[in-house]
C-alpha cells in the first residue's frame, strides 16, 4: 500500500479562482512526474478524475492545509460552483451536498442537483482576455475564473466582452483524462486569432440579456443565503401574480407564461443555452413555476428570475407571503383628522375582486375612515392614494358640519376634505335627512365593509374544520384529487393562507410503483377476441345501420382512453382497423338496409328514393363500389316485383 504524502506547500487560490485551477498550478510548481502523484498528495487517491465544477474529497485536502487559513466550507464557497445551487435547496440537502464534496461525492452529486437530466452543458473551459491582462498585472499570472465556467455565462460582466473558448474540456475526456491544465498552458496551444476579444453590441437585445444573465450569476456566486423549495415557490407565485401570470390562489397560467417567456428570450438563445421549451405545457418552465421537491438547474432559476424583472439579491429578500400593498402599518387618508397620512392602520383585508384578476385591499382606521386600493403598489407614493372611499366615519361627518356652520362653500369644503363637490352635496343631504328623522347618519358605503367578525382566524378555523370533516367522511385510501374535488373552497383558501397545515393533513401521495403491473399481453388477446363480436352485434342490430367505428368499439370495451396511444395493444388495434367501416362500406350497408325496407313495399321504388332512404350523398354515389351495390339492389327489387 502506498503511503499518503504530506504536501510542503500549496498554491493559494486567487479571488474567484477555480479549485481545479489552483491544483493545476500546484501540479506545475511541484513538478510531479505524473497526475496520479498530484491527486494522491492533494486528495489521497490516485485513480480519481479531475472535476472542474463540483470536486470531491475536499476534506482530505483541507486537512493538508493550515486550519486557520483554509476549511472545507471556504474551499466550497469561494472556489467551486456549489454556491449557485445552495440558495435553491433545503438546509438538509445543502448539508448533504457539502458532505458529498468533503467526502467521496462522485457523480451522484450531479444527479442530486438535477444537472444530469437538464440538457445544459459546458464543453470547454473559457476565459476572458481582459481578465487575463488584469490577473497578470495583479498576480503575475492568469488563472481559470469560476464565473467563466458557469453554463449560461457567455460574456464577462467586468469587461463586457464575449468569453473565448479553450481546448480544455470541462469533463474528463480521453485526451485530458486525469489531467491538470493551467490557463497559461492552454493559451500556449491556441492560435492568436482565438485570443482576440469580441465586444458586445450596446443596442443588441440578445447581448443585453447575456450581460444581465452573467451579472446575475456573479451575484448568485456571492450569495450566502439558505432558502427552501417552498419559500422559492411562494416568491415565484408573488412575482407571477404581479405580472398577471397566475391567479391569487397561486395557479400559474402556463400557456400565457410560456408565450411571454418565449417573447422575452429569443428561441436561438434558449437553444444555445440548452434551455429550450420542449412540448406544450410539460417543459422545465412549467415544472419550475409550479414548485415541488424535484431539483432544477440553477440556470433555469436565473432565467426565470431575470424574466420576472428581479435579481438574485432582491429575489431572496422577497417576503414569502403575498404583500401587494407592502408591509404595515398603513396611513390613514382621512383629511378631517389630525393624524392624516400617519401610519396607524395595522391590518389590511386582502381579497380577490369578482370577475376580474385584480385583488383589493381594504384599510380601516379606528376613526371610522375606510378606503380601498386595487392592484400592486408600484411605488411608495401609491400608499397615500385610494381607489374608493368605503366609509367616512363620524370624525369626517363632524368636520363637515363644522365647516358648514362656519360658512364655507361646497367647493371649499370639498377641497379641504379631499373629495368632489358632488360627494359633499350628497353627504350634506344625508345629514339633513338623519336630522329630520332624528336618527344616526347611515354611511353610503356601509354595506361594502366586510364583517369585522370574519377575520383570518375565523376563516382558518372554518376551513380547517371543513377539510377535517371531508377527510374523515371519505375512505382513508382516497387520493388527493378526490379530497380536493369534495372540498375545493377549503383547499383553495388553505393553499394560500395555511399551506403548512394543509401539507400535514393531505392524504399520502400514491406511488405509481405500488400499483400492480398489467398483463398487457393477456389483455391484448382478450380485447382482440372481443372486437369482432362487438362489430357483429352492431352490424346485426335492428333499425337503421350504425357505423362500426374504432371509437364506438373502444368505448364499448372501456379502452378508449389508451388503446390509440398505447403500444401495448397491437393486436387489438389491428383488428379494430380491419372490422371498422370505411365510408364506402358504411354507404353500402345503408343501401342494403334501404333495399330491405322497400322489399315489403307495394311497388318498385325509383332510383333517387334508394339514395334518399340510405342517405347517400352525390360524391359517395359516384364511388364505384357503392354504384355497383346500388345496381345489384335495384335488380333484386325489380326481380322481386316480377318486372324483368
Amino acid at each position: 500500500m502506498k503511503r499518503d504524502c504530506v504536501i510542503g506547500f500549496f498554491t493559494d487560490p486567487f479571488p474567484d479562482e477555480l479549485l481545479y485551477s489552483a491544483c493545476a498550478r500546484y501540479h506545475r510548481k511541484a513538478r510531479n512526474k505524473s497526475v496520479p502523484a498530484t491527486t494522491r498528495c492533494l486528495f489521497g487517491k490516485e485513480n480519481i478524475k479531475t472535476v472542474v465544477d463540483f470536486p470531491s474529497r475536499l476534506g482530505y485536502l483541507a486537512a493538508q492545509l493550515p486550519a486557520k487559513t483554509y476549511s472545507v466550507d471556504l474551499l466550497i464557497d469561494e472556489h467551486t460552483l456549489l454556491p449557485l445551487v445552495l440558495p435553491f435547496t433545503s438546509a438538509k440537502q445543502a448539508a448533504s451536498l457539502r458532505r458529498d464534496m468533503a467526502g467521496n461525492g462522485g457523480i451522484k452529486m450531479h444527479a442530486k442537483m438535477g444537472l444530469l437530466t437538464s440538457g445544459i452543458k459546458r464543453h470547454y473551459l473559457r476565459f476572458c482576455v481582459g481578465c487575463i491582462a488584469d490577473d497578470e498585472a495583479s498576480y503575475g499570472q492568469p488563472y481559470w475564473h469560476r464565473l467563466h465556467q458557469v453554463p449560461g455565462v457567455e460574456v464577462c460582466p467586468t469587461h463586457t466582452v464575449f468569453l473565448s473558448e479553450s481546448d480544455v474540456p470541462m469533463r474528463s475526456l480521453e485526451t485530458y483524462k486525469r489531467c491538470f491544465v493551467t490557463l497559461r498552458q492552454a493559451l500556449d496551444k491556441l492560435s492568436a486569432n482565438r485570443t482576440i476579444p469580441r465586444p458586445l453590441s450596446n443596442a443588441g437585445h440578445l447581448d443585453t440579456i447575456l450581460l444581465k444573465l452573467a451579472g446575475s450569476t456573479a451575484s448568485l456566486l456571492q450569495t450566502r443565503v439558505q432558502s427552501d423549495p417552498e419559500l422559492i415557490r411562494r416568491r415565484y407565485a408573488n412575482l407571477l401574480f404581479g405580472y398577471g401570470l397566475s391567479t391569487f390562489a397561486g395557479v400559474v397560467k402556463q400557456t400565457k407564461l410560456a408565450t411571454k417567456f418565449r417573447d422575452y428570450y429569443p428561441s436561438d438563445l434558449l437553444e444555445r443555452l440548452g434551455c429550450e421549451l420542449k412540448g406544450t405545457n410539460h417543459h422545465w418552465l412549467s415544472r419550475l413555476s409550479q414548485g415541488g421537491e424535484s431539483a432544477h438547474h440553477y440556470l433555469h432559476h436565473l432565467l426565470l428570475i431575470n424574466f420576472l424583472g428581479s435579481t438574485p439579491e432582491d429575489f431572496f429578500q422577497l417576503p414569502s407571503e403575498m404583500r401587494p400593498f407592502g408591509s404595515g402599518p398603513w396611513p390613514c387618508l382621512n383629511r378631517s383628522v389630525t393624524h392624516f397620512q400617519k401610519t396607524r392602520i395595522a391590518k389590511c383585508d386582502i381579497k380577490k375582486a369578482q370577475n376580474t384578476p385584480q385583488i383589493m385591499g381594504t384599510f380601516t382606521c379606528d376613526c371610522g375612515f375606510s378606503y380601498r386600493r386595487s392592484g400592486f403598489d408600484q411605488s411608495e407614493n401609491r400608499r397615500f392614494e385610494y381607489d374608493r372611499i368605503l366609509s367616512f366615519g363620524n370624525a369626517w361627518y363632524a368636520k363637515l358640519q363644522l365647516l358648514l356652520a362656519a360658512g364655507y362653500t361646497r367647493i371649499q369644503i370639498a377641497s379641504i376634505l379631499g373629495v368632489t363637490r358632488e360627494v359633499v352635496v350628497t353627504e350634506i343631504s344625508r345629514i339633513k335627512r338623519a336630522q329630520q328623522c332624528d336618527s344616526p347618519i347611515i354611511p353610503k358605503f356601509a354595506h361594502a365593509l366586510s364583517d369585522p367578525s370574519k377575520t383570518s382566524d375565523y376563516f382558518r378555523v372554518k376551513h380547517r374544520e371543513h377539510w377535517t370533516k371531508t377527510l374523515a367522511a371519505h375512505n382513508p385510501s382516497a387520493g388527493r384529487y378526490v379530497m380536493r374535488s369534495n372540498a375545493l373552497a377549503a383547499y383553495s383558501w388553505l393553499t394560500v393562507h395555511d399551506r403548512e397545515w394543509l401539507n400535514d393533513n393531505l392524504p399520502p401521495v400514491r406511488l405509481i410503483g405500488s400499483r400492480p403491473k398489467k398483463d398487457w399481453s393477456t389483455m391484448d388477446q382478450k380485447y382482440a377476441n372481443e372486437v369482432p363480436k362487438i362489430a357483429t352485434k352492431i352490424r346485426t342490430a335492428p333499425g337503421p345501420p350504425v357505423r362500426i367505428s374504432q371509437t364506438v368499439i373502444a368505448k364499448t370495451l372501456g379502452i378508449h382512453g389508451y388503446v390509440f396511444c398505447s403500444r401495448h395493444l397491437p393486436k387489438t388495434r389491428k383488428v379494430l382497423v380491419n372490422v371498422a367501416d370505411t365510408n364506402a362500406t358504411y354507404a353500402i350497408r345503408r343501401i342494403q338496409w334501404a333495399r330491405d325496407c322497400f322489399l315489403s313495399g307495394p311497388s318498385t321504388p325509383r332510383m333517387w328514393r334508394i339514395w334518399w332512404k340510405g342517405h347517400i350523398s352525390p360524391p359517395m354515389a359516384s364511388n364505384e363500389l357503392v354504384k355497383a351495390e346500388w345496381q345489384r339492389c335495384l335488380q333484386v327489387l325489380e326481380s322481386h316485383y316480377n318486372l324483368l
